[in-house]
């Protein structure tokens, strides 16, 4: 109802607005809503300290304040600019339905519930619920920061807050929040670090990628290990590319393993060991005529000429054709300078030194692994200088005399064989005869013996031997039957309960000590005795005790017999522990007179009135009903 504008109808209006007002005020009391409808152009005052909508109606029917009803915007503005508005409510939620709400100042609130979207992309910034602490309670998706530790959490279960992140990320936070623990980049990725770059890792780094590129702005790139697990780079199947001018390692040992040919080395300097001891095989630089094609850069170098299959040193550097490049194998033995195949010694069998005078000079070993052959003569020291031939076996094989001997010294034998060793002009003459036993036959002169016309020592011998009878030893025994003179019982403290019995056996005739034992454990107990040898003791034979078990298991029963020199407090000889071959059978133990001989030799020696003692040890237990039996002891010996 739009006319002119005088102040007459603007009063006029204003007085019906207010009129109606209070005309809906009085008449909806009582009612069921209640309602004021704004409509009009202009603006009007209503001056009041607060105007209370009410149904009235106990909470049966909503209050609804209504602002416009056509299709323009309605403008709603608290405030005139000289202060805040506050809506609140008595304890309930403020409700906006339909449509958006949009703002250009701060908004505040306890809380915001909303079915659709909060948009909040044209806001300078957004603040979150913050404090020093954790709220203690929360619902799943609630945000909180925490003013405290600088970080925003999320409640992630019910009274649950979980950190999102912290004022100072670290890749550690990120590592764990990221599903697969991979970083993923679709295109290009660059860490760029103005100082040092370090991946620390406890097991294997992986770089993958169609191209993957390490660089440096001038600086080092450093692959530095721990000092005891290795660093592996591999690309199994595919090449490994290093294109830098120079490629520098440092390390004292480094270790390139490949299956096939490690290629492409434009120059390898090492300042300590290059070894390819390992390789299955080693190629140089290689070319059909170096001294025309190859340059060279450093003195020292090494190639192949293929055309004559030789390896040349380069000696004086240059480009092609102006380098200095030299035969290895060029010289003779003292300037390596001309020297002919045929003035070399070499290892070829069908290699032979022709000619001429092969010299060792003072102070040369020739050492012969083999076998050392003369055709010829074979002349060795000066007339001033002693030969020493250091060897268990010196054999000298030849068809004429090894002459021309001034002294002759050593310390074991020089034997012949076949042939006489002459002396001046007396032969010594080797004889294999029965009687001779292959002694070395000296020349005598028989004239200055009475009762032997022979010619040499052996034979001589011969003569005086049947003047005073047999020249074979004659050999003596001492026995002892049970029970033993001067015999003890010993226990050694261990395992020794047991019955020790002097029984006689009449199906065998013989004389024995028993040993037996009601324990299922090996029992043990020692019968000893001493002997003086006798004066015309020379030589100790074999000694045998006869014996019997039980069981032939020795873990049944066993005997053990023992031979000392108490003389010199010497063990001679200690027999295991053995067990009959048949069960409950006399059987022998035998300990040999050369066994004797090794144990006590030297000063121990056996020797006449040495007091020699003989311990023999019975084990039995009542497993298998075992026992041990000894008898006759035997001890022969020569005189």
């Amino acid at each position: 109802m739009k006319t002119q504008n005088t102040n007459r109808w603007k009063w006029t209006q204003r007085f019906v607005a207010t009129f109606v007002v209070s005309m809906l005020m009085a008449s909806l009391t009582g009612q069921a809503s209640a309602r004021i409808l704004f409509q009009d152009d202009d603006f009007h005052d209503i001056v009041s300290e607060g105007i209370m909508l009410n149904s009235d109606d106990g909470g049966d029917e909503d209050v609804t304040l209504q602002f416009g009803n056509d299709g323009t915007d309605a403008t709603i503005i608290f405030d005139d600019g000289t202060g805040n508005v506050t809506l609140s409510t008595d304890g309930g939620d403020f409700s906006f339905s339909d449509d958006n709400i949009t703002t250009t100042g701060d908004l505040s609130s306890t809380d915001i519930t909303a079915t659709g979207v909060i948009n909040f992309a044209s806001a300078t910034r957004m603040a979150l619920p913050q404090g020093a602490t954790n709220p203690g309670t929360c619902t799943e998706g609630d945000l909180f920061y925490n003013t405290t530790d600088n970080t925003i959490y999320s409640c992630t279960a019910s009274n649950t807050w979980t950190a999102l992140s912290s004022g100072n990320q670290d890749f550690e936070s990120v590592y764990s929040a990221d599903a697969d623990n991979t970083l993923t980049a679709s295109g290009t990725f660059d860490i760029d670090a103005t100082g040092a770059l370090g991946i620390d890792s406890d097991s294997t780094v992986t770089v993958g990628g169609a191209g993957v590129s390490v660089t440096s702005d001038g600086g080092i790139v450093a692959l530095t290990g721990d000092g005891t697990n290795d660093i592996d780079i591999s690309n199994a199947g595919a090449t490994i590319d290093m294109d830098a001018s120079n490629v520098d390692i440092s390390t004292s040992t480094w270790d390139i393993t490949s299956a096939g040919v490690a290629s492409g080395f434009t120059g390898l300097t090492s300042t300590g060991t290059v070894n390819f001891s390992g390789a299955g095989g080693f190629r140089i630089r290689e070319d059909s005529d170096p001294a025309t094609n190859a340059a060279c850069a450093t003195v020292g170098e090494i190639i192949l000429d293929t055309t004559d299959n030789e390896i040349q040193v380069c000696t004086a550097t240059g480009g092609a054709g102006a380098a200095t490049w030299t035969t290895v194998s060029a010289g003779d033995a003292d300037t390596l300078d001309g020297l002919d195949s045929l003035q070399f010694l070499r290892s070829d069998t069908s290699d032979a030194y022709t000619s001429g005078t092969l010299t060792f000079n003072a102070g040369t070993t020739l050492q012969v692994d083999g076998t050392l052959d003369a055709d010829g003569v074979v002349n060795i020291g000066d007339n001033g200088d002693n030969v020493t031939i250091d060897s268990s076996t010196w054999d000298i094989t030849g068809a004429g005399a090894a002459s021309g001997f001034t002294t002759i010294d050593a310390s074991g034998n020089i034997t012949t064989s076949g042939g006489d060793f002459v002396i001046g002009t007396t032969g010594l003459t080797e004889t294999n005869g029965a009687g001779d036993n292959g002694a070395t036959l000296i020349g005598v002169d028989q004239t200055e013996f009475d009762n032997s016309s022979s010619t040499n020592v052996q034979d001589v011998l011969d003569d005086f031997d049947s003047f005073v009878g047999s020249n074979a030893p004659n050999v003596d025994e001492l026995t002892f039957e049970p029970e033993y003179p001067d015999a003890v019982i010993y226990q050694d403290g261990t395992n020794n309960k047991g019955k020790l019995v002097s029984e006689y056996d009449s199906t065998n005739l013989r004389q024995y000590y028993r040993w037996d034992t009601k324990k299922k454990t090996a029992q043990d107990i020692d019968i000893r005795f001493r002997h003086e040898l006798p004066a015309d003791f020379d030589d100790a034979g074999n000694l045998t005790v006869r014996y019997r078990t039980n069981t032939t298991n020795s873990a049944d029963n066993s005997v053990a017999v023992t031979v000392r020199n108490d003389t010199d407090n010497t063990t001679c000889h200690a027999d295991p522990a053995a067990a009959g071959a048949a069960a409950n059978t006399w059987g022998t133990l035998t300990i040999t007179g050369a066994e004797i001989d090794t144990g006590c030799s030297g000063a121990s020696l056996l020797a006449a009135n040495d007091i020699i003692e003989v311990i023999m040890k019975l084990a039995s237990d009542d497993t298998n009903s075992g026992f041990a039996d000894v008898g006759e002891l035997v001890f022969d010996y020569t005189n």
